[in-house]
């Protein structure tokens, strides 16, 4: 019995094949209505079960005993298609056999019957890789071929068959595995063969697959070969693929958000002597990210990375600071095309962690995403509709444990300036509902994309008799639907305003909403840069020494200039 998982977990039955529903249904489909094609094209990327298809329906074609999608598998036909010594079912490598002369060999025997099958079967693997010469003395054959003759094809690369074959087969694309099939198909095997692992080994392998049963099946013969009378760890396998777990990926990108370069650094360097590879680390951050960006942009999204996962993520800090995923997932995709231009891999690596920490927007600790937490810090507790909702009076004397980290705007200060940075269990100060405090309420609310974007250009009209009147500039009027304006009254009702109901008009002026106010901010940050420079004694004392004067013009806000 062969030992090699690959050849020993060959299926040989259509219910065995994991993955690829719609090809499979449509082959038994065929076989049991009779409705079979004189040529067959399986498509796909390596080891996801082309070969094995159509060997597979070679049985199915020649079983004793009848024309079945459910091959017996112990008749003397089934057991020597499945040995590959069947005399009516030909395969044929053409990789090693491009020659035209071998083609019209293979053909020279085609008019002849079957000897003790039913079909007389022709299994081309990587018939891409004949020449054209063959091509052309396939094609009539292939078109027109006796009834009793079957052709399988299966390709690596279908872009390089011409396409007046393409056009005589009937084609079927086999899929790569998504990895969570994979891994869950990898821990059946290990069960079976009574082998000891951890699941977050096995999941690291499936990735590490891309998509391939067959590679995933011989990585995990290297990881029973590592771990020998042992059970497979996450240790082992981190040595073994140079990957690293996501709890460490976790790790990595809170370090990253809280700006500790010296962390960040002293964390991939212990990756790398954990045998972790460069490319492999920026690879699995650059997943993290886009299954996180994804996820908050498109909450249908089906992410390979459950949000609920990473510890204390909130999708309320996570939408407000998308922003930042963005930028760390584009800092990440140059490192990785830079790495083989550096020094050293880890150099490269390295250069591009610090570039990640240090480029990052100056954070607030009021705004931290929870990744910023610190190993050693408690989780904040979790947000909910008590702790979200107005407070009584009572909890409006409370005093705050902490002070902001920056001087609140004199008209309306942010929210998180006023809650985030209290004590975990001390009370929020209650908010007025009125038009002082709207940019306060806008900034609490939790909307996804494009309503916050309404609310943020609202203005407060009036509020009576638990209806809200908000105005609107009329170039921002395409903005309002029925559904956003819904989205503003559930989100409010969240604060303990049940029951509200919101109206948006449209006006020519513009109205008092928070953009304008962030819009307000912006404009002053050059002239508070420049009334900075102003009375930097230093800068003074140099323009003095060599005659110098500030070149206005040229003067920008430093908040803005990232690389």
């Amino acid at each position: 019995m062969s030992y090699v998982l690959a050849r020993k977990w060959r299926p040989h039955r259509f219910d065995q094949l994991i993955g690829q529903t719609a090809t499979i249904t449509a082959l038994q489909n065929a076989l049991q209505q009779n409705r079979l094609h004189h040529a067959y094209l399986f498509t796909g990327t390596r080891g996801v079960g082309k070969t094995t298809l159509a060997r597979i329906l070679a049985m199915c074609l020649n079983c004793e005993t009848t024309l079945t999608d459910t091959p017996c598998g112990t008749c003397s036909t089934c057991l020597s298609i499945q040995k590959g010594h069947n005399i009516d079912v030909m395969e044929v490598d053409a990789a090693s056999r491009t020659k035209v002369e071998d083609t019209r060999e293979i053909l020279d025997n085609v008019q002849y019957s079957p000897n003790q099958s039913r079909f007389k079967v022709y299994i081309i693997d990587e018939v891409h890789m004949l020449s054209t010469h063959s091509f052309n003395a396939l094609l009539k054959t292939l078109e027109e071929p006796p009834a009793h003759v079957k052709f399988l094809l299966a390709t690596t690369d279908p872009q390089k068959l011409p396409a007046t074959v393409l056009s005589r087969c009937m084609q079927f694309h086999l899929e790569a595995l998504d990895t969570s099939t994979l891994s869950n198909y990898f821990q059946h095997v290990l069960t079976t063969e009574q082998i000891d692992f951890e699941p977050d080994a096995i999941d690291s392998i499936a990735h590490a697959a891309s998509g391939s049963v067959r590679d995933g099946l011989s990585l995990l013969d290297q990881a029973i070969a590592l771990c020998h009378e042992t059970s497979i760890t996450t240790a082992h396998m981190t040595q073994m693929l140079g990957s690293i777990s996501d709890k460490q990926i976790h790790t990595l990108l809170s370090l990253i958000l809280s700006k500790n370069a010296k962390a960040v650094i002293e964390l991939g360097q212990s990756l790398v002597r954990l045998g972790a590879q460069c490319q492999t680390i920026l690879k699995q951050l650059l997943s993290t990210l886009h299954a996180v960006a994804c996820h908050i942009s498109v909450p249908e999204f089906d992410s390979p990375i459950q949000l609920d996962a990473v510890p204390h993520w909130t999708e309320r800090t996570a939408t407000e600071h998308i922003e930042w995923i963005h930028l760390l997932y584009q800092i990440a995709l140059s490192g990785q095309r830079d790495i083989p231009l550096a020094p050293t891999p880890q150099q490269g690596l390295e250069i591009t962690l610090l570039r990640m920490t240090t480029l990052m927007p100056e954070m607030p600790t009021d705004t931290q995403l929870p990744w910023c937490q610190t190993q050693n810090s408690s989780p904040p507790n979790p947000p909910s509709k008590q702790t979200s909702a107005p407070q009584t009076s009572a909890q409006h004397t409370a005093p705050s444990t902490q002070t902001p980290t920056t001087p609140p705007p004199a008209k309306a200060p942010p929210i998180s300036q006023n809650t985030d940075q209290q004590d975990a269990h001390a009370p929020t100060p209650q908010i007025p509902f009125d038009a002082e405090h709207w940019h306060q309420w806008v900034q609490k609310l939790s909307l996804p994309g494009m309503t916050q974007s309404l609310a943020e250009h609202t203005g407060w009209h009036q509020y009576q008799d638990n209806e809200l009147t908000l105005t609107l500039h009329k170039k921002h009027q395409p903005l309002i639907t029925s559904t956003r304006i819904q989205h503003i009254e559930t989100a409010l009702n969240q604060l303990g305003h049940t029951g509200i109901r919101v109206h948006i008009h449209s006006s020519e002026d513009n109205p008092d909403s928070l953009q304008q106010h962030k819009q307000t901010l912006e404009a002053e940050k050059p002239k508070k840069a420049l009334a900075a420079l102003e009375e930097d004694q230093a800068l003074q004392t140099l323009l003095d020494a060599f005659d110098g004067k500030l070149n206005q013009p040229t003067l920008k806000d430093p908040q803005k200039t990232t690389t």
